[in-house]
């Protein structure tokens, strides 16, 4: 049986074009982190419950989260999630594994998460409308 995740919903106080503006900068992040990951973007943004492609995932929605402001329903929509609570559990779940506490994976990641972080910045470093010094949540 084939169960893919129902489409997701319009965050419902977005208009289209700052929803365009967030979807290309989650998309933007998805394809640093494949890359940095060695995995299809596809597979980031797929249904996958592998490890290989958990992590990538949950990296885009912490950095998304953390550095660039975008309202979290609208992360949710970019990655094709049904609603913003993925989101925010894989924010949680890269905060613990970068403050150590994540004993199955200890060679995980800060400097691998900081160069993701860095092109996503370089990649918009002339843009006005992006915060990327974080949203301070």
């Amino acid at each position: 049986m084939n169960l893919l995740r129902s489409p997701p919903r319009l965050p419902p106080h977005a208009d289209h074009t700052s929803l365009l503006h967030s979807v290309v900068i989650v998309r933007e992040l998805v394809r640093i982190v494949a890359e940095e990951f060695h995995v299809s973007g596809k597979k980031i943004l797929g249904p996958r419950r592998k490890m290989k492609y958990v992590i990538p995932r949950q990296i885009v929605s912490f950095i998304a989260y953390e550095e660039t402001g975008i309202p979290v329903d609208q992360i949710a929509y970019a990655l094709n999630y049904s609603d913003h609570t993925a989101v925010l559990h894989g924010v949680k779940k890269i905060e613990a594994r970068l403050r150590g506490m994540d004993h199955e994976h200890p060679c995980l990641f800060p400097a691998r998460v900081e160069r993701c972080v860095v092109q996503l910045r370089k990649a918009f470093e002339n843009e006005t409308e992006i915060s990327i010094q974080g949203a301070g949540r």
